[in-house]
């Protein structure tokens, strides 16, 4: 069962894809990446950890069928969550994969 709802994933999705798309904003407004880590600040602890358990899901990590198993044998703080999805690389693509591995998309 997941915690998070599947809105909440494409949200940040759809931010992840913006960061990777556009950079560094010149403006002085908040970037997408900016926009991202409020989203994420604003977000439950078990939503952010679900979404690092979606990213071993996405890449396909050994063991990555066993859900419940990796969501219950994450240990991070929310802090040290939200870098770890900050800087994860390919982030909207593995939870895109995750969504669907997960039967969270129809």
């Amino acid at each position: 069962m997941h915690l998070i709802q599947p809105e909440t994933v494409r949200r940040v999705i759809t931010l992840a894809e913006a960061m990777e798309n556009r950079g560094a904003p010149d403006d002085g407004m908040p970037g997408p990446a900016g926009q991202l880590e409020a989203a994420l600040s604003g977000m439950p602890h078990h939503e952010i950890v679900e979404l690092v358990a979606m990213i071993s899901v996405g890449r396909g990590d050994p063991g990555s069928d066993r859900f419940e198993f990796i969501l219950g044998n994450i240990y991070m703080t929310k802090e040290k969550a939200i870098r770890y999805l900050l800087e994860k690389q390919h982030l909207a693509e593995y939870l895109k994969k995750a969504m669907i591995k997960l039967g969270m998309e129809t």
